[in-house]
């Protein structure tokens, strides 16, 4: 099975990226932020980030977009 991990993060106190780092140990996977685009089809996506006023951020919203296939 092909799993990604990426993250995003616009916070100052890093929490997201912490979580991400640490789902990238437990699995052994790299782990990359989304202003890098999924190179190859993946089975599974874990993808990390925060939500501001109940809603995703567009830069998120664009890396799924782009990677909808």
């Amino acid at each position: 099975m092909k799993i990604a991990i990426r993250y995003d993060t616009r916070s100052k106190k890093g929490n997201t990226q912490k979580l991400a780092e640490f789902i990238s140990n437990r699995l052994g996977l790299p782990l990359v932020d989304i202003s890098s685009p999924l190179e190859e089809k993946v089975d599974a996506l874990i993808l990390a980030n925060a939500l501001y006023a109940a809603n995703i951020d567009g830069s998120v919203k664009d890396f799924l977009a782009a990677n909808k296939d």
